[in-house]
């Protein structure tokens, strides 16, 4: 009887989801979410509908995944399409004008989201339903980062595994930090409002007990319990009929030690007497690995952070601001600000810069290397990367500055480098030879620095 009744369960909200998923479905779904308002509001409508169709559908999928992996197939690839299929036809049928308005909202807003989930949603019950999560070492946190990742080095194809990764996690209760809803790239952050407003449903969900075990665990509950597990339809009908749940408008979440003390950090400077541990740098690392794909993040929030990587000295995060720096203008406000955070890190930097150095040899950041190597503590790093710098550069308006950063560095060492350049330069670049005496006039004027 339990197998019975977990088989009729799953048929029985797929035909839910497809009767929903049709232009008149969605149509009638709206008016009863609508008639249940005091106040008409578009977007809670759209955002409503969704977060119905959503509910049904995860749990839909999570009833087949229990059921079997050819079932949790089936389903998946039907009711992705289903979702595709309403947005196609929305644009497509000629609809009442109130009607229509509506459709092209929702097609270019809770829609489109809801196309973007639908892929990620299937793949977490995959990974839940063949325990695939207990396998992966890293925590929501670290999974975050490495999606900020994937999209920073164009390596897409594997942001929804990651993604899936992440909520099946969170179906076992693993914690969203409220920063990544703040900072996410925004295809990230259409998930992450998706997946923790089905968390927050399922918690308030009849049938459910939310977080899940194990889906061992819950298969066999199902079989133990047999027809008193069948899920009342009802129950999802009157989450449109009263908006008895929760909508991606406004995501709950909860907050933890390290959510309070990251808010603390960034917005009252509690952070100058606190040492950080190792999860509050990675949080910080983080932030910095969003930005370089999110540009929408605010610049004040940003140099909070570098701020308090500053006064921590996270060298983890150099090669972030290089990255963060070659993305900026000059006068860009934070270009100084996180200029400062490297030349305040002085040597500590400079791994982070050989790197960059090496995989960006045409970049019109080296200047700006070379300046931060030629200041601060002088040292034998230091040296053979600005050398490297000017050496293997090529000869364009680029190289009088680079001489003059070496100029810059000091000492009787510089001052030899150059004569040497000078007394090697090439005939065809003599263009450059005034700048280059002026760079050992003023290496030999500060000789003693």
């Amino acid at each position: 009887k339990g197998a019975e009744s977990v088989q009729r369960d799953y048929r029985e909200m797929e035909q839910e989801v497809k009767e929903l998923t049709t232009v008149d479905g969605f149509i009638a779904a709206c008016l009863e979410i609508k008639d249940s308002m005091f106040f008409y509001d578009r977007d809670l409508v759209l955002s409503a509908y969704t977060a119905s169709v959503e509910l049904l559908t995860v749990s839909a999928l999570f009833c087949a995944g229990l059921e079997g992996v050819a079932q949790l197939e089936r389903v998946r690839n039907e009711l992705e399409e289903c979702v595709h299929d309403l947005l196609t036809d929305l644009a497509q049928t000629q609809l009442p004008l109130d009607i229509q308005y509506l459709a092209e909202h929702y097609t270019r807003g809770a829609g489109y989201a809801a196309e973007l989930r639908m892929p990620v949603y299937g793949e977490m019950m995959t990974i839940y339903c063949q325990g695939i999560y207990e396998t992966v070492d890293e925590d929501i946190d670290e999974l975050l980062r490495r999606c900020h990742h994937l999209i920073h080095t164009s390596r897409e194809e594997r942001l929804n595994h990651t993604l899936a990764l992440v909520g099946a996690k969170m179906l076992r209760g693993a914690h969203l930090r409220p920063m990544w809803l703040h900072v996410s790239h925004p295809r990230i952050h259409i998930i992450l409002s998706g997946l923790q407003t089905l968390m927050n449903n399922f918690r308030v969900a009849p049938y459910f007990t939310y977080p899940f075990e194990d889906a061992v665990t819950e298969r066999q509950k199902r079989k133990k319990i047999g027809d008193n597990v069948v899920l009342d339809l009802g129950a999802f009908r009157n989450f449109r009929q009263s908006i008895s749940g929760y909508t991606d408008l406004n995501v709950v979440l909860e907050q933890d030690e390290y959510d309070r003390a990251l808010d603390d950090f960034i917005s009252n400077d509690v952070f100058q007497d606190q040492e950080p541990d190792y999860k509050m740098i990675n949080l910080v690392l983080g932030i910095l690995e969003a930005r370089l794909v999110n540009p929408e993040i605010e610049d004040d929030y940003i140099r909070q952070v570098l701020w308090m990587c500053h006064l921590w000295e996270v060298k983890e995060a150099s090669d972030l601001a290089l990255h963060l720096l070659s993305t900026l203008d000059s006068w860009d406000p934070l270009f100084h600000s996180t200029w400062q955070f490297l030349r305040g890190l002085d040597g500590k930097a400079v791994p982070a810069m050989r790197r960059f150095v090496k995989q960006n040899r045409d970049s019109h950041l080296l200047v700006v290397i070379a300046d931060m190597l030629a200041q601060g503590s002088r040292g034998k790093r230091k040296w053979s990367l600005l050398t490297d710098i000017f050496e293997n550069s090529p000869w364009n308006d680029m190289k009088p500055q680079l001489a003059m950063s070496i100029a810059l560095y000091g000492g009787l060492e510089a001052q030899q480098y150059l004569e040497a350049v000078l007394i090697n330069l090439p005939s065809e670049y003599g263009k450059y030879r005034p700048y280059l005496e002026k760079a050992l006039d003023y290496a030999q004027g500060g000789q003693e620095r």
